[in-house]
């Protein structure tokens, strides 16, 4: 590799270790970097917007005229914020059966009276002060709650037919942002009620970025101004590029930074597997193990056991098309071992079986399992109609369940629990000779087919099936 390349393989390699910080808090709130523009802050965010927006997917970059000091310029237009939170036990109805909603509103307004007195203290009219309004939310059965924002009118007219009181509808909503599913025959349980108060210190332009950047007309600020040129190195070799002295830029709302259109003479290498670029060597590790990682804190929010949530008995992994273990979170090590072998083996099984969509679940020992309530869980990935790899997860499980809606098993779920049949509970028992006297044991079979929950078939597993031997029950 030339010095150039050294070089320029430091950059990429810091970019991607950013960006898996941005990637991962994104996705774990159930959003989509894509759809997204990317904020630049700091003297050396332009320079590396481009390459981290990329990565991304992100096609739109904002770059603020105040940006290398827009921490104090942020702190400079702060609002004054004052909160005041209380906690509630009360059955979100949608109907308003029983006044729930009435009864909701009454403690919001009378929240409000506390942020009222302090901003107002603090010289604030009325006219300067605006409420937040949110109700924190979950599923009864779940630990996992949700902070809800009221809807906005706009919002409310556009997802709830105008009502801005769909606290319920915008909980769902979220909840199968974040996690996929929702559980529409269960309750949703109001957790806390919570205002926050708002001063506002100044009146900003209320047009948002999209209208603002709708508005704005392109013009090209540099022409007749290059000053000389060089050759400036980018990803495929040195360039030919303009110079201009920033005096002679005429900027206004727009400014332009330093981007690689990628256009070049240059010709592209073949794709070889006998030499291995250091380069992606560091780059992709980071994009694999993020994946990972976001596994594991979905599996971990939408588990309602001790064993996933808080001891964190579980890891998660990728793996090639053959079962090779590609990434791992750090999670649980032991796991990891045999894993591999479990995947490997399903992925024997079912070959040329599989179908998007599909799931499969094992725990047998003979098939790469370890103890039976260790319970693994994999999705192939296809491209082009073959698999390219595979997504696992092994946690301490108990239960798997299948949420119906609209007469369709077509979300799914784990429920993490210690016990999975056999003759003790815990199904760990010390004294067993045989391996149905430990609870279930699944060889392999599809937990979920083509995006639909075989409920039917998991009931007969883990309940029906175990409780046929000798002193033994299912769970």
């Amino acid at each position: 590799m030339s010095r150039d390349e050294v070089a320029f393989g430091f950059i990429k390699v810091a970019n991607e270790t950013v960006t898996r910080p941005i990637r991962s808090l994104t996705e774990a709130k159930g959003h989509d970097t894509s759809k997204h523009r990317l904020a630049t802050f700091g003297g050396a965010g332009g320079q590396h917007a481009v390459a981290m927006a990329e990565s991304l997917g992100i096609r739109q970059i904002l770059i603020h005229r105040y940006s290398s000091v827009l921490s104090a310029y942020g702190m400079a237009l702060a609002d004054v914020v004052d909160e005041n939170q209380e906690p509630e036990s009360k059955t979100w109805a949608d109907d308003d059966k029983g006044g729930v909603q009435d009864a909701l509103g009454s403690r919001i307004e009378d929240l409000k009276k506390r942020p009222t007195q302090r901003l107002q203290d603090q010289g604030f009219g009325n006219d300067s002060i605006v409420f937040e309004e949110y109700l924190n939310m979950r599923y009864r059965g779940t630990e996992s709650a949700l902070m809800i924002l009221k809807p906005s009118k706009e919002e409310a007219d556009l997802h709830f037919r105008g009502d801005e009181w769909a606290f319920g509808k915008a909980f769902a909503r979220q909840h199968d942002q974040e996690f996929g599913l929702t559980l529409p025959d269960r309750d949703i349980i109001v957790h806390d009620v919570r205002v926050r108060g708002i001063g506002k210190r100044f009146k900003l332009s209320e047009k948002t970025v999209a209208q603002k950047i709708q508005e704005s007309n392109p013009k090209d600020v540099t022409t007749g101004q290059e000053y000389r040129r060089s050759f400036v190195y980018f990803e495929g070799g040195r360039r030919e590029t303009p110079i201009y002295k920033l005096k002679d830029l005429k900027v206004d709302e727009r400014t332009h930074i330093v981007i690689n259109i990628g256009e070049s003479d240059a010709s592209l290498p073949k794709v070889g597997t006998d030499n291995v670029d250091p380069i992606l060597l560091s780059v992709f590790p980071h994009r694999f193990m993020a994946i990972a990682e976001q596994m594991g804190r979905s599996l971990q929010k939408t588990s309602v056991s001790t064993n996933v949530k808080e001891r964190l008995d579980y890891s998660c992994a990728l793996f090639d098309a053959e079962g090779g273990l590609v990434a791992n979170a750090p999670d649980l090590p032991v796991h990891l071992g045999s894993m591999s072998t479990c995947v490997r083996i399903q992925a024997r099984i079912w070959q040329d079986k599989l179908k998007p969509g599909d799931v499969i679940v094992s725990n047998h020992p003979e098939f790469g399992g370890t103890h039976l309530p260790d319970i693994t869980v994999l999705q192939p990935a296809f491209s082009q109609g073959k698999i390219i790899f595979y997504v696992a997860s092994r946690a301490h499980h108990g239960k798997t369940f299948g949420v119906k809606e609209e007469g369709e098993w077509n979300r799914y779920t784990n429920l993490h629990e210690a016990d999975i049949g056999g003759i003790l509970p815990g199904s760990m028992p010390p004294h067993s000779k045989e391996l149905y006297e430990e609870g279930a044991a699944i060889k392999g079979e599809k937990l979920v087919s083509e995006g639909k929950f075989d409920g039917e078939r998991i009931t007969e597993l883990l309940y029906k099936e175990p409780a046929q031997y000798p002193t033994c029950s299912g769970t």
